[in-house]
């Protein structure tokens, strides 16, 4: 009903035809080319395996809530490559965005001036030209360690 864009096509259960499977066998199908699916089909594995105790560290480190995020994404992105830029530009391509967050972690990420000024160059890499690499799967999992970090550690923001 929505048209949904930049998913491609399934010769299983394409998301365009009507359904007849359980919404957890769909995720499961989807789960090796989408991390949304994972998580739902793996019980949000990466949420409570790596988000969440990413956040839950840089918070008892003292960090603010905006450093603690940046630091976690990246975390996640130098271990997970985005779905969404692989669907979108290639599994090569996302390989390569992780790859870059890995050495801005090397250079200390948000804890160190040379690491700010990778992310801020990397923020502007990914937002440059007609290729606009959008790792937006990795924000919505973002989102869903935040949430788990609310609910499990009772903290207000």
């Amino acid at each position: 009903m929505v048209s949904p864009g930049g998913i491609g096509r399934s010769s299983i259960a394409d998301v365009s035809e009507e359904p007849n499977i359980t919404l957890k066998e769909a995720m499961e199908i989807a789960s090796e080319r989408d991390s949304i699916a994972y998580e739902y089909a793996s019980d949000y594995k990466i949420s409570f395996e790596i988000v969440y105790p990413c956040l839950k560290t840089y918070k008892r480190e003292g960090m603010s809530w905006e450093d603690a995020i940046v630091q976690a994404y990246l975390d996640l992105l130098a271990e997970v490559p985005d779905t969404l830029i692989a669907r979108k530009y290639g599994m090569e391509e996302a390989i390569k965005v992780s790859e870059r967050a890995k050495i801005i972690l090397s250079l200390g990420g948000v804890k160190t001036a040379e690491g700010r000024e990778a992310i801020r160059l990397f923020d502007l890499e990914l937002r440059e030209g007609k290729v606009k690499r959008n790792p937006g799967t990795s924000a919505d999992l973002i989102t869903s360690g935040l949430m788990l970090y609310l609910l499990l550690e009772k903290e207000r923001i």
